[in-house]
């Protein structure tokens, strides 16, 4: 797993080529001492805050909404790590954080807790670490996301391309950090809480759509990257990820043409769909058999009131029927934006041609995306009812072979380039 090199690999492997005896339990013993806890750190997706409801009906308060207690259980628990706030801005669950000391510094200005944001630019990260530091809440990482090379949703930042986002993350970071210090601390002595010492370091850190040894090299090196992250290798590794076999091999022998950009998500925001998913074709099934949308078992998105006074998901066969209901031949859908019009779905127009409205091409994401790991480890799933939509990335249509576990990080650190089994557009 870890990058040649380094003086844990270097020493163990001095260790393998010991001689058995005591030198070599020697090695290893002095390996096991420097073996380090790792942190469990937690994701929310602060936007999926769905409020819930008592049996009568009735809302409850707002601190039993999704995303609000899922960070209630991490900051009340044992655990000091980081919790990873992404898929935007959430304003109540950002006020919430400072209501727990563990966010907070201590008599010595450290953090127990850590807050880490997902973000696409610079400047959203410079406004959501503003909104936090006026709480007296560090960010201690920002995560840039590469919406366009990420698998699942786009969140596309106006055509900018991650290298020039990169580079005024490496010019300004300084700048930045000092100025979210200084925020940070104001806010603190104003509630009379204790300071941080110093200017804590704020990592800074890119994922999305990495797919070699050089690619993740280069973002290290060029733009002082402290860390970068892996998906798509690992999601063709059995071992590693619950990816049932009849995707797997979808995956696998996948072309760059079986990908394309969809409004498949109930959020609104563009999303990287797969042609051949089984979750394709029982959407096309369902509106096949005048009965488009998902059922809507666990209610996740249930965020719409446009036609139900109770929340419902815009991809749920309830709100489609409503839809249908209220919509006359040739109208168009107001929540799609103009720039993106004409990109819907499987080609699908926005005005309604042969019967398709854009709302079809919405599927249900809580079951479909999650259910991979119910058809991974059981032959059914009533939740399910055949269809998977796999969260894939662009690199998948340049890697066709299914690998042991050793594969991905033997091809991260450019050991073994197995999973690169024909020329990606770089190569080109």
């Amino acid at each position: 797993m870890l990058p040649d090199g380094t003086a844990p690999k270097v020493l163990y492997e001095v260790m393998v080529s010991a001689p058995v005896g005591e030198e070599q339990m020697r090695l290893q013993e002095e390996l096991r001492r420097s073996i380090r806890i790792g942190a469990i750190d937690v994701n929310i997706m602060s936007k999926i805050d769905r409020t819930n409801y008592t049996k009568e009906g009735e809302p409850l308060p707002a601190e039993y909404a999704d995303a609000m207690a899922a960070f209630r259980g991490f900051a009340n628990s044992s655990l000091n790590s980081s919790v990873v706030l992404s898929a935007g801005y959430n304003p109540r669950l950002y006020a919430y954080i400072s209501q727990f000391d563990d966010f907070l510094p201590d008599a010595k200005g450290d953090l127990r807790k850590k807050v880490v944001l997902k973000v696409s630019d610079l400047r959203s990260a410079l406004i959501q670490g503003k909104i936090l530091a006026k709480k007296g809440v560090w960010v201690s990482e920002f995560r840039i996301e590469s919406g366009l090379n990420c698998g699942g949703h786009a969140f596309a930042t106006d055509g900018i391309l991650l290298g020039p986002i990169l580079q005024e993350f490496r010019d300004k970071r300084e700048v930045v950090t000092m100025e979210l210090f200084e925020l940070c601390n104001k806010s603190l002595a104003q509630e009379g809480k204790h300071l941080l010492t110093g200017a804590p370091e704020i990592r800074i850190t890119v994922q999305g759509g990495i797919g070699t040894f050089e690619e993740d090299r280069f973002l290290r090196t060029y733009y002082d990257m402290d860390g970068t992250g892996w998906g798509s290798p690992f999601l063709l590794v059995p071992e590693v990820t619950n990816v049932d076999e009849h995707t797997l091999q979808q995956l696998a022998t996948a072309k760059p043409e079986d990908y394309y950009m969809s409004w498949a998500s109930p959020l609104g925001i563009p999303f990287h769909n797969f042609r051949p998913s089984t979750s394709e074709a029982q959407r096309k099934a369902r509106i096949s058999k005048d009965r488009p949308g998902s059922p809507c078992y666990k209610e996740f998105l249930s965020t719409d009131t446009e036609f139900t006074k109770v929340p419902i998901c815009t991809a749920s066969r309830q709100y489609q029927d409503l839809d249908q209901a209220t919509q006359g031949e040739g109208s168009e859908r107001k929540r799609i934006p103009e720039g993106l019009r004409g990109h819907h779905g499987e080609g699908l127009p926005v005005r309604r041609v042969g019967g398709f409205r854009p709302v079809e091409g919405r599927y249900g994401p809580c079951a479909q995306v999650g259910g991979r790991c119910h058809l991974s480890r059981t032959e059914h799933s009533v939740l399910l009812q055949g269809g998977i939509a796999p969260h894939h990335g662009g690199p998948h249509s340049w890697t066709h072979l299914l690998v042991e576990h050793h594969a991905a990080p033997a091809h991260v650190h450019q050991r073994d380039q197995a999973l690169r089994a024909v020329p990606g557009p770089g190569d080109r």
